[in-house]
């Protein structure tokens, strides 16, 4: 195989290798790029994650991976790596921009116990579905792990959402409650009383 051919053959396995990298990190990340942005909206940043960051992803990382892999039997290499070197700074800022977005500002930690008679299934802690926390189902009288939750991103922590006896429930601890937690250990208590179901919050 020449050159050329082994160019293009180089840059097509960088390119399918890049794209899905691309996809991968932009995706992981689509919802702090799109509050970098200035999107507020938790469903449009869920459109900007799917039709914005994904494309957008994809395409740096296609180029990136081709021309990394096409500088290896290129004679000329410095155009090559320059791209794939800029695709790789602007993928590493990216994942960077991720992690530090999910990374709890003002940590505490939650779990949730169960006190009434029936299993909560499907269980979350948290109204935000960006930042809730799945804790699959939690049966009569048990109590779920402790979960890190961000004191500053109140949809983390807010809400104990479940099944219960076939219906769905939000349990919503008050606004003012909210605003006022400091860090530490909290306990969410669910209790059935009166075929009515309430919350409490308690201080570990």
């Amino acid at each position: 195989m020449n050159s050329t051919g082994k160019k293009i053959l180089f840059a097509i396995v960088g390119g399918l290798l890049g794209g899905m990298v691309g996809v991968v990190v932009f995706v992981g990340a689509g919802y702090a790029l799109a509050e970098l942005f200035g999107v507020q909206n938790r469903e449009t940043q869920a459109y900007f994650s799917a039709f914005i960051a994904m494309p957008l992803g994809a395409l740096i990382g296609v180029l990136t991976g081709a021309t990394g892999l096409a500088a290896i039997p290129a004679r000329s290499k410095v155009a090559l790596i320059s791209v794939a070197l800029t695709g790789t700074i602007v993928l590493s800022a990216v994942t960077a921009l991720g992690v530090y977005w999910g990374m709890p500002k003002r940590a505490a930690q939650f779990r949730v116990r169960n006190e009434t008679t029936a299993p909560l299934q499907r269980t979350y802690l948290g109204h935000d579905f960006r930042r809730a926390t799945s804790l699959d189902s939690i049966p009569p009288g048990a109590v779920s792990d402790y979960h890190t939750v961000d004191l500053d991103q109140r949809g983390s922590f807010n809400a104990v959402r479940a099944m219960h006896r076939g219906h769905q429930i939000q349990l919503t601890l008050d606004l003012a409650r909210q605003t006022s937690l400091a860090p530490g250990r909290y306990t969410y208590v669910v209790r059935e009383q009166a075929n009515n179901i309430t919350l409490e919050l308690r201080v570990d």
